[in-house]
């Protein structure tokens, strides 16, 4: 382990490096996301390009972490992911940095797809908490993404009774440290990989790490005022649970929930709450106790690793003593909370309906275009048949098919 104790001994990546910075989830990566995409100018003045248009290639990034698209993604996706790459490739810069934690997940032949994909030199690098202060953010997501699960049985089912009877690879998959050595260490070698642990009582740490990776002058990097990435209360996510469990009782699919649902379906709840005080999502004290076995060999594989870690690895631990031995699940949710919850339900369900009555509408418009006989179909029909194919689903479903 190359052990770095300061930021001021932090050395940049050589110049030419793509650097990857893949999560994972709940470790700072939406506020680094956040600055480096509202601070491309600066970047750029320094020879360092933040890679994509938006804040977070999503849907790119997806297209190369799996095999197969996760179900409520646009069929462009591989794509989208290739004009990234091609970008990143072609870029230059002195630096680029992409950064998503969706890569986190990747498995081997994944990352060595993605390294041939962006050619050149690559370092990986991750940032990381302790996994005890990470649980209730992971469920509360995977909530917002259709899990049916109470915090309860998710976190039994997590930790299992013993290591060897886990559950949720997924998570493991993008969480485990020492397993992340074992799968990009063989690709671009473990010297290439960086973990930034991050420190409870230093938030300045995240941004003046990559300001140092990337060399850039102490301050380019500054938090994005406009980005908030709030949680909702343990009530609130409680109630969603249930909606979850109802949604899949009645035979729908995670694909009609994630279309109805993601994005800013629930961003109307994530205001200052309702009810109050606010009720957080308490873990218990032996979740805690596990994370902490779960963590200590990661800490051993990055002691032995030829891995660079910045920051204190000890600070992946947590004192169980911080944490409540058995928090009682709420059983409960005020009215006005409940009725928020409820309106948004149905304004994401309206406009799913509307959504998916434009497009029935366009398949109809088009079959019926598609049976009108080829004697009738003169120049200005196919030319009207052209500018409906081009218009938006509404307008073009205003219009429908020409008339002969």
């Amino acid at each position: 382990m190359r052990h770095v104790t300061a930021v001021s001994e932090i050395s940049p990546v050589p110049v030419g490096t793509r650097l990857v910075h893949i999560g994972p989830a709940k470790t700072g990566t939406t506020a680094l996301q956040g600055s480096l995409h509202s601070c491309r100018e600066t970047l750029a003045k320094h020879g360092v390009e933040y890679a994509g248009k938006r804040r977070h290639s999503r849907t790119a990034t997806t297209a190369i972490t799996y095999e197969r698209m996760p179900a409520g993604f646009r069929t462009d996706a591989p794509k989208q992911w290739a004009r990234l790459a091609r970008s990143i490739r072609t870029s230059r810069a002195d630096r680029v940095i992409l950064s998503s934690e969706i890569l986190a997940g990747m498995s081997s032949s994944r990352a060595e797809q993605l390294v041939a994909d962006l050619g050149g030199s690559v370092q990986i690098v991750l940032t990381t908490r302790p996994l005890a202060n990470i649980v209730a953010s992971r469920w509360q997501q995977q909530v917002q993404e259709g899990q049916t699960q109470a915090y309860t049985d998710w976190l039994h089912e997590l930790f299992g009774t013993d290591r060897g009877s886990r559950g949720k690879p997924g998570f493991w998959q993008r969480f485990d440290l020492a397993g992340q050595i074992d799968r990009w260490g063989p690709i671009i070698g473990e010297e290439n990989i960086t973990f930034v642990v991050l420190d409870p009582k230093d938030r300045s740490m995240l941004l003046h790490s990559f300001e140092a990776l990337l060399a850039l002058p102490t301050g380019s990097l500054t938090p994005d005022s406009s980005l908030t990435n709030p949680s909702l209360d343990h009530r609130q996510i409680a109630a969603l649970a249930a909606f979850n469990r109802a949604f899949v009782a009645d035979g729908r699919d995670r694909t009609e929930f994630l279309h109805a649902l993601r994005g800013k379906a629930l961003e109307g709840l994530k205001v200052e709450p309702v009810q109050s005080p606010s009720v957080k999502i308490a873990t218990p004290r032996w979740v805690a106790e596990a994370a902490n076995d779960a963590a200590s060999p990661w800490i051993a594989a990055l002691r032995a690793s030829d891995a660079q870690v910045i920051g204190d690895p000890e600070h992946l631990l947590v004192d169980p003593a911080d944490f409540e031995e058995a928090p009682k699940a709420p059983t409960e949710i005020a009215t006005a909370a409940a009725g928020e919850l409820a309106y948004l339900m149905y304004v994401a369900g309206t406009k799913y309906g509307a959504k998916q009555a434009l497009r029935a509408a366009k398949r109809r418009t088009e079959a019926s275009l598609a049976a009108q006989p080829p004697t009738r179909r003169h120049p200005l029909r196919r030319a009207a048949t052209k500018v409906i194919g081009l218009l938006p689903d509404a307008v073009a479903t205003r219009v429908g098919p020409p008339r002969g």
